[in-house]
């Protein structure tokens, strides 16, 4: 089956033209379709210049719709849009309807369209700053990240892996991560390899280890994040995770950089169970303010002032409960006496 992409003119006049131009979308398309030259085969030949001219129509979601169902026609008939037609759609819709456009990434092949990068990432910069994640970045996510013929920057791999990771989205990190299809051609940051790292299950080594050796491969210096989360992982082995910390340490003083992702495995593995081993690191993100890298989780590692409050209410609490339990103890203790006194009291009465 041949498709092909058409320039021919349509001899129209001003009449009819004034009437299309009224019409909706779809309708002016279905009459444009009645005045279009067709094959003994039944199927129109449909001029390419006409895609942009309904696409000008294009003002609400409704309108999206009656434009999937144009792009199934013009397919229909064998007619192909090209990718610049098609390109330019995906950016005049994607403040209409952004999530209503996220079909033609996940059936790009099946309508013929290869989107140029630079679509891809608007689609990604716009998805990023909505605050309902379900329902924009993670639905992007979804309808792309398996998709191998899709040509993704580097910006893809990093804005995406850095939401979902804020988002508590572990699920989608690691997805992204092992569907990157060239890792010597993608490069990523230090932020989204901690990212990764933070996300991937405590007994998957050899993807642990991957990373790791994409980090060596590319060049990716390890940071304080980076060793407090190989510190985490070997929680067990004090003498394994002092080694990280102290690397830690150094890499901060070295850098200037303590900034570190929201991670609660640091945080309990590290800061909380092993507070003994780590009084430098505690010292050091006590005094920087906000050590958290995304500002609304600012303060997310300041749990030592609160941990040894909570500590001390509940020693100052135990005692001055035990001391009023105390005399209802005693109080129990008589009344049996009490009550028997009464009723031999009672008998002899009787007697």
């Amino acid at each position: 089956m041949r498709f092909t992409q058409r320039s021919f003119q349509l001899d129209i006049d001003d009449h009819t033209q004034n009437k299309i131009d009224r019409l909706s979308v779809g309708d002016a398309f279905t009459e444009y379709l009645d005045l279009l030259p067709g094959k003994k085969t039944g199927y129109k030949m449909i001029p390419s210049h006409l895609f942009p001219t309904l696409l000008n129509k294009v003002k609400t979601s409704e309108d999206i719709v009656q434009v999937k169902n144009i792009i199934a026609d013009f397919l229909g008939h064998r007619n192909k849009i090209s990718n610049t037609n098609l390109d330019n759609m995906m950016a005049k819709c994607l403040e209409i309807d952004a999530s209503e456009m996220l079909e033609f990434f996940t059936y790009h092949r099946q309508i013929f369209y290869y989107p140029h990068p630079d679509i891809m990432d608007m689609y990604v910069d716009y998805m990023v700053k909505q605050e309902d994640y379900e329902n924009t970045t993670q639905k992007l996510i979804n309808a792309t990240v398996k998709e191998l013929w899709l040509k993704k920057s580097d910006n893809y791999y990093n804005s995406l892996i850095k939401c979902a990771h804020e988002n508590g989205d572990s699920e989608s990190v690691v997805l992204l991560y092992v569907n990157i299809l060239e890792y010597s051609k993608t490069k990523l940051n230090a932020h989204s390899l901690n990212c990764v790292m933070d996300s991937i299950d405590l007994d998957n080594e050899p993807l642990f280890s991957n990373v790791n050796e994409y980090a060596q491969s590319h060049q990716v210096d390890g940071d304080f994040c980076t060793y407090l989360i190989n510190a985490s992982r070997v929680s067990e082995d004090p003498t394994k995770m002092n080694e990280y910390l102290q690397k830690a340490i150094e890499t901060a003083d070295s850098t200037g950089n303590h900034t570190l992702i929201k991670s609660e495995r640091i945080k309990q593995e590290v800061l909380v169970k092993h507070r003994d081993h780590n009084s430098l690191v505690q010292q050091m993100l006590k005094s920087y303010p906000g050590p958290s890298v995304h500002p609304k989780d600012a303060g997310y590692y300041e749990w030592t002032d609160k941990e040894s409050k909570v500590q001390e209410e509940e020693s100052i609490e135990k005692p001055k409960q035990s001391e009023e339990t105390k005399p209802t103890k005693e109080k129990t203790e008589k009344n049996p006496d009490e009550t028997s006194d009464k009723k031999i009291k009672e008998s002899s009465d009787k007697q």
